[in-house]
This record gives structure tokens, sequence and C-alpha cells, in this order.
């Protein structure tokens, strides 16, 4: 897939006008929706140079949320050489290196450390050795990079040994039935689980109660949940 400047800027508004992050279609959709909930993954993240990131899970969990989320935090401490690219429709593992030296093309700051989101990086054949090549070539040590993707086998076989400081591998899944009770249904949970043991302690046993008066709103909400599976794009229409 050709690569033409007017993608890498249409993807970018934020080079302009930093204020720009507040209209992305991801970031607007997240003001109107009843279910707030953030992944684990968001703050899990360590958004420092020299990392190289994996964030792998199945499709519609939210990675493209996260990205945005993390460009915006990004943008609100003042960084501005921050790059987000999807890659669903590019075939050729030479079109990340393209993009990226594109982007420093463009944009008005080049020179420095860069912030790189390669989202759904591994819809690409052999996508590592394009990571690798701008890894070993880019023309900063610095970059912080993530990669994401919904292939568990393709994300997680190439560990990218020995490049740039402490990349890690993230794993970002369907909101859990807690999460989607208390902050999609609106059903008071305890905040801490018990174990078996503490099941029959006198603060166990409260706990327990609690849980009991719920029981049919706990009910109502297991019915939805197993209808949507815990993707949070459908829960709107489904707890309304």
């Amino acid at each position: 897939m050709p690569i033409h400047d007017a993608q890498i800027l249409h993807l970018n508004p934020w080079w302009q006008d930093p204020a720009a992050i507040e209209l992305d279609p991801k970031i607007r959709a997240l003001t109107t929706r009843r279910f707030c909930w953030e992944p684990p993954a968001l703050d899990a993240i360590d958004v420092g140079l020299r990392r190289v990131h994996t964030l792998r899970g199945p499709r519609q969990v939210g990675k493209s949320t996260t990205a945005k989320l993390l460009i915006k935090r990004l943008l609100e401490r003042g960084e501005r050489r921050v790059l987000y690219f999807s890659f669903d429709l590019a075939t050729a593992h030479s079109d990340i290196a393209d993009v990226i030296q594109r982007a420093r093309q463009l944009h008005p700051d080049p020179d420095g450390p860069w912030y790189l989101f390669l989202d759904e990086v591994t819809t690409i054949a052999d996508w590592q050795l394009g990571v690798k090549y701008v890894v070993d070539n880019g023309p900063s040590d610095q970059d912080f990079i993530v990669c994401t993707g919904s292939s568990a086998r393709k994300v997680g076989s190439e560990q990218l040994p020995g490049r740039k400081g402490a990349g890690r591998h993230y794993l970002q899944l369907p909101v859990s039935f807690r999460a989607f009770c208390v902050h999609a249904m609106g059903i008071p949970l305890p905040e801490a689980a018990l174990t078996p043991g503490q099941m029959l302690t006198a603060k166990g046993v409260r706990v327990l109660r609690q849980i009991n008066l719920a029981s049919s709103d706990l009910a109502r909400a297991w019915r939805v949940y197993r209808a949507v599976g815990g993707f949070p794009t459908v829960f709107d229409g489904a707890s309304s």
C-alpha cells in the first residue's frame, strides 16, 4: 500500500494543534459513553524513552483507544513528536520505516526522541523486521515505540532482544464481569476479593451478605455480560 503524506497528517492533527486530540473519534466516544472504564494496560505501560513495547489483545477491546489516551497524556505534558499510524491496510514491513521517515520529514520539529504508536502492525507479514530496522537505523536511539496487534502468535513471536531498554509485552483483555457490574450497571460491590479462608471470617460474612443483597441485579448483569462478551464498544446499547 503506498503511504501518502496526507494519511500521516490526517492521523496526527496534534502536530499543528495539540488540542486536536480532543476531536479524535476514539477520545470523543469516551465522553458520550455511559460505560467509563480504563483498561489496566493504560497505567501499566511504561511510557519512557528507549522502550519498544507490544500491546496485544482481541479486536474491539480498546487497544487503539488505549493508544490515543497515552497520546493525550503525552501531549498534555508537552511532548510534540508523537506519531500514530494504523497499519490495517499495509502489506509490507518496509511500510513501517517509510511511515516513520515521512513523518520526520513532515514534522515542523523532527529532531529529538519520538513517541511512535504503530497500531495493528501485526497485520503485516514479518512486521518485526520493519520495527527492528527502525530501531537499529533510526536517527534517534531514544525513541519510545508501542506496537499493537490482535494476534498473540504474531505479537509474541519476536522479542527484539537487545533492542532499546526495557521493552515489555502487555495484554489487554475484555472487561471483567466485576468491572462491568460496577462501571456499566452501577451495581455496588466490595472493593477487595475474598480468599476461601476469608469467607469464614466476620468480615467475609458481611461481604457475602452484601453480594447477596445484589443477587437479582447480578443475575441480570450476567445475562447482559454473556451477550456482549466483555467488549466495551457494545456495552452502551446492551446496558440501556
